[in-house]
């Protein structure tokens, strides 16, 4: 009884740990602009050098060539938890 009481209380801290808003690893550096529109940077891409961006997007085709591989994604707004909307 004592080892599934502490058992459960290790799942719901892990459980909770993975309830976090944006993983530390593709937080940033706390810019409150990170998240640029694409086709703004795509259309000026010398005005953000330097910057920090994220986009986000769903990949829509994948062409494997010879020697690489080209991917299609289609750009989609971010929400709070940084995933595509």
């Amino acid at each position: 009884m004592n080892m599934t009481k502490g058992a459960l209380i290790l799942s719901l801290s892990f459980l909770l740990a993975a309830c976090s808003s944006i993983p530390q690893n593709i937080k940033g550096n706390n810019q409150p602009d990170i998240q640029k529109s694409f086709v703004a940077v795509h259309n000026q891409p010398g005005l953000y050098v330097g910057q920090q961006a994220r986009f986000g997007g769903k990949v829509i085709n994948v062409i494997n060539g010879k020697t690489d591989t080209l991917l299609e994604i289609a750009v989609l707004p971010l929400d709070s938890y940084a995933k595509p909307d």
